[in-house]
C-alpha cells in the first residue's frame, strides 16, 4: 500500500503526520512513540484542567492506544466490502464539509489507490455480485501479505459431516486500517498527550477524485450519492443513521410502527415500517436523479450500485435495494436515458438495521438475493408470478434471480437490531422455514464488538455557565480494544459453540451499537444536539434540519453538489425547493368515482396513506436539471451549507404529470380496505346496541309488572 501519510489536525488546526504503517507490531509502536513526543494545547489542558475521572480514563486509553503489542487475528467470516461499507456508513453522518475533509483523509492516505483500483476492476469485469469475493478481487494467497496487510482464511461451509467439501476464502486483516481511520475521524486519541478532540476541520483541500450529492429535507437529512474517479464503475448510495429524536421516532413512534399495504408484488402485500418508508418515499426521485448526475460525471461506462447505511440508515438501504429491483428498474422507463448507465443489480450492505419489512415481504426480498444457492419452491413460485406481471420487460425477467447481493451485518447483543419487536416485522432471510437455513447463512455476518465496559472521558470539558458541576461530554467516546476478537459467524449454532466470548457492556449497553468492524460511530452523535432535538420550543436557528417555510410550514428539500456545476472544483453548489408542492396530496374526484374500490384498498392505514402521499411524484428530471443550473456557490473547503433556504427557493418552470410514480404497484385486492372495515365494525356495533336495548327494555318491563302485581296483592289483603 506504500507509506502514505495521514494528516491529523489538533485543536489549533496544526497538522500531525502519522505514517501509514503496516499491520506489524513494531510499526504500530513506532508511530505511537513518535506521536507522543509532540506537545499540543491538549497536553497543557490535561495538566491544568483535567480532573481525576479524566486522568483515570486517559490512562486506560493510553494503555489501549500506545501499549498495544498486537491486533487480534480472529476475524471469522467477514469480507472487505463489509468493512468498506462501514466507512461509508460512518461518513454519511457527517456534514457536507466534514464529509469532504474526512474522505480525502481516508481514501488515498489510508485506503490506498491500489485497493480502489482492484475493486473497480472486479465490478467492471465480473459485476457487483463478485464484490464479496476478496480472494478473486485482490488476488490473495493465504499467508502472503497484500497492500501491507496480513491475510487470513475463513470457511464458507462447515458441513463436512454431510460430505460437503470445505470451501475456504482468503480475506484481508483490515483492523490496522480501522485504527488509523478512527484517528482520522477523531474517534481515538493520537497519543498520551493528544486526545484528538478536534471537532471542526477548518482547513480542507480540494479533492479532484470525489463527486457527491447530498440530499436532505425538513424530515430527514443525510443521503449521500457519490463516486470516486479512481473507481469510475461504482456508485455508492449511503444513508445516514439515527441522529435526532425525530429520526429515531421513524422506528419507535406508535404511529410509525403501524404496518400498511403500500403496494402489491407477486400477490404479496408490500408492508413496510411506514415511518422509515416515508423517508425513502419523499426522496426517491432526488436519489435517482443524483445517481444519473454522478454517473455522467464519472464517464460513459456502465455503473454498478452499492448501497449501505448504519442503524436507521441500514433500514433505509434495505428498502431502497428492494425498490430498486422490484419497482424502479422493473419499469420500462428506467431502461432509457439518462438511466441506461445504471446497472439493474445492486449490492446492499445493511449495518445494524432495525426490522423494516413484513414477514411476507422479507421472504420475497430474500428470494431476490444472490446467495449462490438454488432457490426453494416457495421462492420459485414468487419469482414466476413476478415474471407474469412483467412480460413486457424481457431483459429484467432474465436476470430477476439474484439481483440483490445482500449482506446483513450485526453485532452480537446489539439492541437496535431487535427493534421493532418480532411479530409484525422481520429481517430478510430470517424465516428459515420459507427461505431456508442456507440462504440465511449466506447473507449473515454477526460479529463481536471491540470495546471495553467503560465510556471514555477524553473529550469531556468544563462547560462554563451551566448547571452541571461535573464535566459533560462535548463528544461521545469509547475505549476501544483491538485485541478483542471479531469472530464473525453466520449461524446461531456457531455462535453458541464459539470458544470466544463477547464483552459484557452492562454499564453502556448501547456500546454494542456504536462500533462496527473496527469503525467507531460514537462521535457521529452529538449528545447536546440530540437532546436539543427533543425540545419542541427550539427556535429556527437551533434546528439541525432543513428549515420549513414560515407561512405554510411546507417541507423544504436541499441538494448539495460537489464540485459545483458552475465552478472549477473549489466550491460546492446548494439549492433549495419546496418539496410539498411536488407531492400527490390530493386526488381528483373523477378518479375516485371511476375506481373507488381500488382507491380504498390502496390506503389501508393512515400511516400508509401519509407515506404514499409524501412521494415526490411531480419531481421530474427536467426540474433536477433546472436545480443544477440554479445552485448558489459557497466555500465548502471552510464552511458548511446553510439550513435555511426559505428565502431562496427555486421555483420550477413546469412540474411534470404524475407519471413518475415508481414505488406503488396498484393492488389487485377487491375486498377489504379501511372504509369497508369501518362499516363492518359499525354494523356489528349497531347490532350489539340493538340487542342490548331490547334486553334492557324487557328487564325494565318485567320489573314494572312485578311491582304492579305486588301492589295489587297488598291492597286486596288490606281490604280483607
Amino acid at each position: 500500500m506504500g507509506q502514505a501519510s495521514s494528516k491529523i489536525k489538533n485543536d489549533k488546526g496544526n497538522t500531525l503526520n502519522t505514517s501509514n504503517a503496516s499491520a506489524s507490531t513494531n510499526n504500530n509502536s513506532k508511530n505511537s512513540g513518535q506521536a507522543s513526543n509532540v506537545k499540543t494545547d491538549t497536553e497543557i489542558d490535561t495538566k491544568t484542567d483535567t480532573k481525576t475521572d479524566t486522568k483515570t480514563d486517559t490512562k486506560t486509553d493510553t494503555k489501549t492506544d500506545t501499549k498495544t503489542e498486537s491486533l487480534t487475528d480472529v476475524y471469522g467470516n467477514i469480507n472487505f466490502i463489509t468493512f468498506l461499507s462501514s466507512i461509508y456508513a460512518r461518513l454519511a453522518y457527517c456534514t457536507d464539509h466534514n464529509f469532504l475533509c474526512y474522505y480525502q483523509e481516508i481514501f488515498g492516505p489510508i485506503i490506498c489507490k491500489d485497493i480502489l483500483t482492484a475493486i473497480n476492476n472486479q465490478v467492471k469485469t465480473k459485476g457487483i455480485k463478485s464484490i464479496i469475493n476478496d480472494k478473486e478481487m485482490f488476488d490473495l494467497t493465504s499467508g502472503i501479505d497484500k497492500f501491507d496487510l496480513k491475510t487470513y482464511t475463513s470457511s464458507t461451509n462447515s458441513e463436512q459431516s454431510e460430505g460437503v467439501s470445505e470451501k475456504e476464502q482468503v480475506h484481508l486483516q483490515f483492523l490496522p486500517l480501522a485504527k488509523k481511520i478512527n484517528i482520522a475521524l477523531g474517534e481515538q486519541r493520537i497519543s498520551k498527550h493528544d486526545s484528538n478532540c478536534q471537532f471542526d476541520l477548518k482547513n480542507c483541500e480540494q479533492d479532484p477524485n470525489l463527486i457527491f450529492i447530498q440530499i436532505a429535507n425538513s424530515n430527514y437529512g443525510g443521503i449521500y450519492v457519490f463516486g470516486d474517479r479512481r473507481m469510475p464503475n461504482l456508485i455508492i448510495v449511503a444513508f445516514r443513521g439515527t441522529y435526532s429524536v425525530k429520526s429515531a421516532g421513524s422506528y419507535t413512534k406508535p404511529s410509525s410502527l403501524i404496518p400498511g399495504i403500500i403496494g402489491k408484488e407477486a400477490h404479496i402485500p408490500e408492508k413496510y415500517l411506514t415511518g422509515i418508508f416515508k423517508l425513502i418515499s419523499e426522496n426517491i426521485h432526488s436519489i435517482l436523479y443524483a445517481m444519473t448526475y454522478v454517473s455522467n460525471q464519472l464517464g460513459k461506462e456502465k455503473k454498478q450500485i452499492l448501497t449501505t447505511g448504519h442503524s436507521l440508515g441500514g433500514g433505509l438501504t434495505t428498502i431502497f435495494a428492494y425498490l430498486w429491483v422490484a419497482h424502479i428498474t422493473s419499469n420500462q422507463k428506467y431502461k432509457n436515458k439518462p438511466y441506461d448507465l445504471l446497472n439493474h443489480n445492486i449490492c446492499c450492505v445493511s449495518i445494524a438495521s432495525p426490522r423494516v419489512l413484513s414477514k411476507e415481504l422479507a421472504n420475497l426480498f430474500c428470494c431476490l438475493t444472490d446467495d449462490g444457492i438454488e432457490l426453494n419452491d416457495n421462492c420459485n413460485k414468487m419469482i414466476a408470478e413476478i415474471k407474469k406481471l412483467q412480460k413486457s420487460n424481457d431483459a429484467i425477467n432474465e436476470i430477476i434471480k439474484g439481483r440483490i447481493t445482500y449482506i446483513r451485518n450485526t453485532m452480537y447483543r446489539d439492541p437496535v437490531t431487535a427493534l421493532p419487536l418480532k411479530g409484525k416485522y422481520y429481517h430478510p432471510c430470517s424465516d428459515i422455514v420459507v427461505t431456508g437455513a442456507n440462504t440465511r447463512k449466506a447473507v449473515t455476518s454477526d460479529c463481536y464488538v471491540q470495546i471495553k465496559n467503560s465510556a471514555s472521558a477524553r473529550c469531556w470539558t468544563k462547560k462554563k455557565g451551566t448547571l452541571f458541576k461535573k464535566p459533560v461530554p462535548d463528544r461521545l467516546a469509547i475505549t476501544m480494544d483491538y485485541n478483542m476478537p471479531l469472530d464473525c459467524v453466520d449461524t446461531k449454532e456457531k455462535r453458541k459453540t464459539s470458544k470466544y466470548k463477547s464483552p459484557n457492556l452492562f454499564k453502556m449497553p448501547m456500546g454494542y451499537h456504536i462500533m462496527y468492524n473496527g469503525i467507531s460511530f460514537a462521535g457521529a452523535l452529538d449528545p447536546y444536539e440530540f437532546m436539543a432535538s427533543a425540545n419542541p420550543l427550539k427556535s429556527r436557528e437551533e434546528s439541525k434540519e432543513i428549515i420549513r417555510t414560515e407561512n405554510g410550514g411546507d417541507t423544504v428539500s436541499r441538494i448539495i453538489i460537489y464540485p459545483s456545476p458552475t465552478s472549477d472544483g473549489n466550491k460546492a453548489g446548494v439549492a433549495f425547493f419546496d418539496l410539498s408542492k411536488l407531492r400527490k396530496t390530493t386526488i381528483d374526484k373523477e378518479d375516485k368515482k371511476e375506481d373507488k374500490k381500488e382507491y380504498i384498498t390502496k390506503l389501508t392505514t393512515t400511516s400508509a396513506e401519509k407515506a404514499i402521499a409524501s412521494e415526490d411524484v411531480n419531481y421530474t428530471h427536467e426540474n433536477f436539471e433546472q436545480l443544477t443550473k440554479s445552485v448558489t456557490e459557497y466555500d465548502i473547503l471552510r464552511t458548511t451549507a446553510l439550513l435555511d433556504g426559505t428565502h431562496n427557493l427555486v421555483h420550477f418552470n413546469t412540474t411534470g404529470p404524475e407519471h413518475d410514480t415508481t414505488l406503488i404497484h396498484t393492488p389487485t385486492i377487491t375486498k377489504g380496505g379501511k372504509k369497508k372495515r369501518k362499516t363492518k365494525k359499525s354494523k356489528k356495533l349497531k347490532r350489539k346496541r340493538k340487542t342490548y336495548k331490547r334486553k334492557h327494555r324487557t328487564r325494565k318491563r318485567g320489573t314494572r309488572s312485578r311491582k304492579k302485581k305486588m301492589i295489587k296483592r297488598k291492597r286486596t289483603r288490606s281490604r280483607k
